[in-house]
């Protein structure tokens, strides 16, 4: 590659300052991005908030289900009377 850029009228100072730029950019763009360490304890919150979620879901049906097992038998009996 340097030669390459020497071909194309580049001195070689200027060569090699190119292809040592873009070599190390290269080599830093292939590095991961983050640590698996890091990507595991993303999934573990991901999880604990997943979790969260479905046991706030399972409360909020529960009320609901209580309610309407007090509510449908109320609403029965205002109906009835204005029948």
């Amino acid at each position: 590659m340097l030669r390459e850029f020497e071909r194309a009228g580049f001195d070689s100072k200027q060569a090699e300052s190119i292809v040592r730029i873009v070599l190390a950019t290269v080599k830093s763009s292939t590095l991961p991005l983050c640590s698996r360490a890091d990507l595991d304890k993303h999934v573990l919150l991901q999880q604990a908030d997943l979790r969260q979620f479905q046991h706030d879901l399972s409360s909020k049906q529960r009320e609901a289900r209580g309610f309407m097992s007090h509510a449908v038998p109320q609403l029965a009996r205002l109906l009835s009377r204005q029948v």
